[in-house]
């Protein structure tokens, strides 16, 4: 992402004449490169980042040592092009990471894909409260979901008029819209309804929550030899635990007995026809619930859109984590915690991990869609962040270069020198922040 962003800077400076001295990948000693065009390129060391050195900054420097009042460009440096020129070079990384970002997400919607998930048919957390818990929050009576007056088995059809095909697509729908009051249409009992929702805001990461989860069928899948032993087979649905009728996943999950010395009476539907069955549960290393069986999902198909219908999908989407984003920075003044909404590059790498080990495991073409679709909601953020307008950053530099523009003369040298620093003690307190952050969310796992 960040080759991406820095070929953007790189491909704007030649265009306008600037002459382009180092062009880096990673920071610190250069470990292998090349030079042509008066231009070298280098991998270096440390494999975090890069920069597009242009020529001009010894003529900075010479400024600042001598204390001149402005700097004395050389041709075909920076400083030496018009503002008008600096803007269109500044801008251009971001709006090179966006563009990949849209053509990504276009190409994916182009050919289509398949992807594992449930129907959008939903299990209210309320109805399957911890009594004894004293604080419930977006689980609790008082939910989003009950308020609007969803019900566990309602099949939600339609988020703000956008179908909904499957639990993954109302996720999306929710998550990316905290505090927004969106509409929905539902399916209860053959008979469709609307109403509202307003998701609350989840202040460890700006998520939308609305207290529901996933109504899963309780359909074995992949059994493990243990599980076969105890007569369990691929396929057989789980309808009573205990003597006690169990619809989904969750009902599955409070009726059983957790002691893995105590046997529960297990009712399988099979083929057609009922079975009992003893099986035991199993405890993991931290002595949580361990079962030896999976439980099926469904897969669903996207359609292949042709060129432009897919271009409009991607970039549909890209609009969408815009503007969440937007929200999200609203989101830290009105109760959103900084180090959720703050990643360091440790936590970045974990995550891509996780994204792509996530992904692969169910195929090789669905790990690359994932891996993708990850490196598009990470291209925004490079696009949404450095065009903040702090020093430093390349929408600070933006700023700097419109006030130069309407002024109509040169920025003082330590003018510049001072506007730098600030922007570098930001970026430094940001960087030690998100670092902080990761350390904290390495210790919470």
């Amino acid at each position: 992402m960040v080759f991406i962003h820095e070929l953007g800077h790189f491909l704007a400076a030649k265009a306008v004449g600037i002459e382009v001295q180092t062009f880096s990948i990673g920071w610190g000693p250069k470990l292998w490169g090349f030079k042509r065009n008066k231009t070298e390129y280098r991998l270096s060391w440390i494999p975090i980042g890069g920069y597009c050195k242009m020529k001009g900054e010894e003529d900075f420097a010479t400024a600042i040592n001598e204390k001149k009042d402005h700097v004395e460009n050389s041709p075909g440096s920076f400083n030496a092009a018009s503002p008008l020129k600096r803007i269109f070079v500044a801008i251009a990384g971001p709006l090179v990471n966006l563009l990949f970002a849209v053509i990504v997400l276009s190409t994916i919607w182009l050919f289509g894909y398949q992807y594992q998930s449930y129907d959008a048919k939903i299990v209210v957390m309320a109805d399957y409260l911890d009594e004894t818990a004293p604080e419930q929050g977006y689980r609790g009576k008082n939910s989003p979901a009950v308020l609007a007056g969803l019900k566990t088995g309602d099949l939600i059809l339609s988020v703000n008029e956008n179908p909904i095909a499957s639990f993954s697509d109302l996720q999306r729908e929710i998550v990316q819209q905290a505090r927004q009051m969106l509409s929905l249409n539902v399916e209860r009992d053959g008979v469709r309804f609307e109403t509202t929702i307003v998701p609350e805001l989840n202040a460890e990461n700006g998520a939308g929550l609305i207290g529901i989860s996933q109504f899963v069928p309780t359909v074995i899948d992949a059994p493990e030899q243990t599980a076969i032993a105890a007569g369990l087979l691929s396929g057989d649905q789980i309808v009573r635990v205990n003597g006690t009728e169990v619809k989904h996943f969750q009902e599955f999950l409070r009726s059983i007995n957790r002691d893995p010395k105590v046997q529960n009476l297990i009712g399988v539907r099979r083929n057609g026809g009922f079975e009992q069955l003893n099986w035991s549960a199993a405890a993991d290393e931290k002595g949580g619930l361990k079962l030896d069986f999976g439980i099926q999902s469904k897969t669903f198909s996207t359609p292949s859109y042709n060129l432009f219908e897919a271009f409009g999908r991607g970039w549909n989407e890209v609009s969408s984590t815009l503007v969440s984003t937007f929200r999200a920075l609203g989101h830290l003044f009105t109760g959103l915690k900084p180090e959720g909404a703050l990643s360091g590059p440790a936590r970045i790498i974990y995550i891509t991990g996780e994204v792509a080990t996530s992904g692969f495991s169910v195929g090789l073409a669905e790990g690359f869609r994932r891996f993708f679709e990850f490196l598009s909601f990470i291209s925004v953020a490079l696009f949404f962040g450095n065009l903040l307008p702090i020093p430093a950053l390349d929408g600070g530099q933006i700023v700097l270069f419109l006030f130069e523009g309407i002024r109509r003369k040169p920025v003082r040298a330590i003018t510049i020198q001072r506007y730098q620093i600030i922007g570098l003690v930001i970026i430094i307190a940001l960087s030690v922040f998100a670092i902080f952050g990761d350390i904290k969310y390495f210790i919470g796992k």
